[in-house]
């Protein structure tokens, strides 16, 4: 999940000077982000509902997650987060 910090911080009134990095462990954060999965998957059927989520930075060009015609490179994703996904 890419979250919109902006947003985030407005409606938990969290201070700029809080670097994301530190939103990513905030239990408030985590809470709501899970609350919000929850309602928009509750139409869904139980295998289609994510189990877990990460909270990872913005896939672009820049990061080489992208390509220039902006498709994921999974194969870089993979690579990135390799200790994200097999925990």
């Amino acid at each position: 999940i890419v979250p919109e910090w902006e947003t985030i911080r407005s409606d938990l009134e969290i201070d700029e000077t809080v670097s994301d990095d530190d939103l990513v462990n905030d239990s408030r954060v985590i809470s709501l982000i899970h609350s919000d999965v929850a309602e928009r998957c509750n139409k869904m059927k139980k295998f289609e509902v994510p189990r877990e989520c990460a909270l990872v930075a913005p896939f672009t060009s820049a990061n080489n997650m992208l390509t220039p015609k902006m498709s994921i490179r999974r194969h870089m994703v993979v690579r990135e987060y390799q200790d994200v996904i097999s925990s």
